[in-house]
């Protein structure tokens, strides 16, 4: 029986490891013919890797070759055994490549405790250091891109912000992010079971990006940007923004803002907003150029022609009722010729003259022509269009009070380019910020693009650039703390009233100047806004035009930006109209000669001045032409 027992289990053991060995020969054959390609594969796949191989993103220069931003690796150094690291000689090996202090990296391997530990961060290592470190057991390597600024916070915002992406993602760096970003590559590594690397093969070569150079310049925009902060802080305000432009092609030189210390958490700005393109104001009338150029070019208004600012001079201030609502001008002016109330900025005369010369659809037109209402197109993130309503909600008194800056709001940007035009050839250009690139084919310079089709005719820009050089030149005008010794100034200022949902805030106003230099062929357009400034004597005047003038007097001392331009002949001396009334012809005669006017029509034979436009005393231009009524002796029958 025993043996009967024992030869059954040794049969049973046979057969259950012949079905052992047929079940391993059914698998083997299987992994052999069936599942092949499937486990190469995935062998392949263990020894070999395709990664990603990172471009470099390019730089950001400056018109003249400073450095702004650029990318830079940076490693962190760590110790996957602290204890071991410690018994052995690595700490002073490892001290001697990065020349530091051996016994400061004791004490933080110390720190650190067992296991692994970063011990050094952010280290910049050229390729030989980090070969030599690789050598060094137990030391790991994280590597990470940083964007670096040499020039720390100067046009920081402008610039813009990158992603741990590498991507572009506020300002500049996000507008021109198809250039900067360049395209990776790809590289195939294989490697034995160990990890160790047994060789390396380029899929395909990454492509760097390219440097961008933009149309900002340095020194300039650090002018800029402390003038700016400096006439904040000067008056209150909330917030100051200001931007320097070649009108003759839109590059923008410089684009700074500032803002007070100890606003409120909800009134901070954005850190990415970039307000000249973002926010929107009330220019007041700085808008006014726009009104005169609508004037002038539709040859419907004359800079001799006479209006009634009401009020005296002496008096504090002066209203008008325009059938149902009033204009106030802080500054009477009387019966002034349209020149002299440019200069001085009356509302009341530029509402007067709209309201009889302008039509609501073509004014409307001519302001959308200049590009009011709608984007600039210079690409900055988040621009706005600014608010100018459809004529067709316009009321009866939308007219004459966007005629004097009021019931329209402008982003700086929007504003310097209308000014451009004004200035230069009547073109409207779109502001730049670029000016070439380097690529791998090396510097591409970027033209800029043509204007737009005249908005206004080029003949009537002298007349406009004249106008807003007696805003700084005459004594008279509004902006003559904008002046600068030896250099020939001109433009606009312009005060407004804040709103604060339910009304005008009293004593708060965004004060703003535009200027430009030289006033006969401009090479720079200035403008300074003011927001929220606190005063009841704080006006365009007096606050932003100061702040311009100081910063064009540090350009022309401090660049080149106005060599030639510096020195300039001085204003022409101040011309009054005379008083004619009474005068016969033959005085008459006698008055022409050698006179800086002149009549306009045919003097008669024989009569006498009943009347004259302008009045006697109005501030002329040299050359103003007058009009004269006469009594001949017929009429006297």
């Amino acid at each position: 029986m025993i043996a009967r027992y024992s030869q059954t289990r040794f049969r049973a053991l046979v057969v259950v490891l012949a079905l052992g060995f047929v079940v391993v020969a059914v698998r083997l054959v299987w992994l052999q013919a069936l599942g092949a390609g499937k486990w190469k594969a995935r062998a392949a796949a263990a020894v070999v890797r395709v990664r990603d191989e990172p471009a470099r993103r390019g730089r950001l220069l400056d018109r003249n070759g400073n450095l702004l931003a650029a990318s830079e690796v940076r490693t962190d150094l760590g110790v996957t055994d602290v204890e071991r690291f410690l018994r052995e000689a690595w700490v002073d090996t490892l001290a001697a490549r990065l020349s530091v202090a051996p016994e400061g990296l004791r004490r933080r391997l110390r720190a650190a405790g067992p296991g692994h530990a970063v011990i050094l961060r952010d280290r910049v290592l050229d390729a030989r250091t980090r070969r030599a470190l690789r050598r060094i057991p137990l030391l790991t390597f994280t590597d990470h891109v940083r964007r670096v600024h040499p020039h720390g916070d100067l046009a920081r915002r402008l610039l813009g912000d990158v992603t741990l992406a590498g991507e572009g993602s506020t300002g500049l760096e996000r507008v021109f992010d198809g250039e900067l970003a360049g395209r990776p590559g790809q590289v195939q590594t294989r490697r034995d079971s160990r990890g160790r690397v047994l060789s390396k093969r380029p899929v395909s070569p990454p492509v760097d990006g390219s440097d961008v150079v933009l149309s900002l310049d340095v020194r300039v925009q650090s002018i800029l940007e402390e003038q700016i902060e400096a006439a904040r802080a000067a008056v209150g305000a909330r917030a100051a923004q200001g931007i320097v432009l070649d009108p003759r092609n839109g590059e923008v030189i410089a684009l700074a803002q500032s803002q007070a210390p100890d606003v409120t958490d909800e009134r901070k700005l954005d850190p990415a907003r970039i307000i000249a393109a973002t926010d929107a104001f009330e220019p007041g009338s700085t808008f006014k150029i726009f009104t005169a150029a609508a004037l002038l070019a539709r040859s419907v208004c004359d800079t001799s022609d006479v209006y009634d600012g009401c009020g005296r001079p002496e008096q504090r201030r002066s209203v008008k009722d325009f059938g149902g609502f009033r204009i106030r001008d802080v500054h009477p002016v009387g019966r002034v010729s349209f020149r002299h109330a440019f200069a001085v900025s009356s509302n009341i005369v530029f509402a007067t003259a709209a309201l009889e010369h302008l039509q609501q659809a073509e004014f409307h037109q001519d302001l959308r022509n200049f590009g009011f209402g709608e984007r600039t197109g210079c690409g900055l993130p988040g621009e706005t269009t600014g608010l100018l309503a459809p004529v067709s909600r316009w009321s009866g008194r939308t007219l004459p009070t966007v005629a004097i800056g009021q019931e329209i709001s402008v982003s700086l940007l929007q504003l310097v380019s209308g000014y451009g035009a004004l200035i230069t050839d009547g073109r409207v250009r779109i502001p730049r910020f670029r000016v070439g690139r380097i690529d791998a084919d090396g510097y591409v310079h970027i033209p800029s693009p043509p204007g737009r089709g005249p908005v206004v005719p080029a003949s009537i820009v002298p007349t406009l650039r004249a106008l807003c050089r007696e805003v700084v030149q005459r004594d008279y005008g509004s902006g003559q703390r904008a002046r600068v010794p030896g250099l020939d100034v001109a433009g606009k200022t312009g005060t407004a009233q804040v709103s604060d949902g339910h009304g005008y805030v009293a004593g708060v106003y965004t004060t703003s100047f535009v200027g430009f230099a030289p006033s006969v062929d401009p090479r720079l357009l200035v403008a300074v806004v003011l927001h929220e400034a606190h005063g009841h004597e704080v006006f365009g005047g007096n606050s932003a035009a100061p702040c311009v003038a100081s910063v064009l007097r540090a350009i022309a001392s401090g660049t080149e930006w106005l060599d030639g331009a510096a020195v300039v002949a001085e204003a022409a001396p101040e011309l009054a109209a005379p008083d004619l009334i009474g005068l016969d012809v033959q005085a008459l005669h006698a008055r022409l000669q050698g006179a800086r006017w002149s009549l306009a029509g045919e003097i008669p034979a024989a009569g006498r001045v009943v009347g004259q436009i302008p009045p006697a005393g109005t501030p002329l231009a040299p050359g103003a032409v007058l009009q004269v009524a006469w009594r001949t002796p017929g009429a006297d029958s």
